[in-house]
């Protein structure tokens, strides 16, 4: 008996000197801060299916991940700038396409096995992306239903590109629960 004592407590020991070691390089170093950070306390989204994004005339695929009760499907993640070096995602209901500042926070999410970890999904909670603003409401953006995809395509400007940037969601990934969900955007 006192064998196996002494090996569940030395397992225990050896288990609290390991979330020990996790959380100082979660602490000292960023991206490994990010990822821990983002899966222990962030929201889990689940990958849904995909968006047609074209910018500057580059089209190409981005994934969009959804969770229930939440007021955005999240598509990307994508490089903004040219030469950037920060991706992010568009946060995406039936009437916003909200992007975010990418150098100035956010960039607490990791992925793994068709899952999103993202600390703040702009939800009702406290806002750690700022600035942030909805790109339909600058000058020219639009947002149609295409009956022929079924699918809702947003047009907007990314910056001061010349070519307006289109994305493509499939209708079919909006669900009631969005429409109620608590949207921290909304209030700002």
């Amino acid at each position: 008996m006192k064998k196996y004592l002494r090996i569940v407590f030395l397992a225990l020991a050896f288990l609290l000197w390991l979330v020990c070691a996790v959380f100082a390089m979660a602490v000292a170093y960023e991206p490994v801060g990010n990822v821990v950070f983002s899966i222990a306390a962030g929201s889990v989204y689940r990958k849904v299916g995909e968006a047609a994004f074209d910018a500057k005339g580059y089209p190409r695929s981005i994934a969009v991940y959804k969770a229930e009760h939440k007021p955005f499907l999240i598509v990307g993640p994508c490089l903004f700038h040219e030469g950037g070096d920060y991706e992010d995602f568009f946060f995406v209901n039936q009437t916003q396409v909200v992007r975010t500042a990418t150098d100035k926070g956010g960039d607490m999410w990791c992925r793994s096995f068709g899952r999103l970890h993202i600390m703040d999904d702009l939800s009702d909670c406290e806002v750690l992306r700022a600035p942030l603003w909805d790109e339909l409401k600058f000058e020219g953006s639009s947002v149609r239903y295409d009956d022929a995809t079924d699918s809702y395509v947003y047009s907007f400007r990314i910056e001061n590109d010349t070519l307006p940037a289109k994305l493509t969601v499939p209708a079919k990934f909006f669900t009631p629960d969005m429409f109620v969900a608590p949207n921290r955007t909304r209030k700002n």
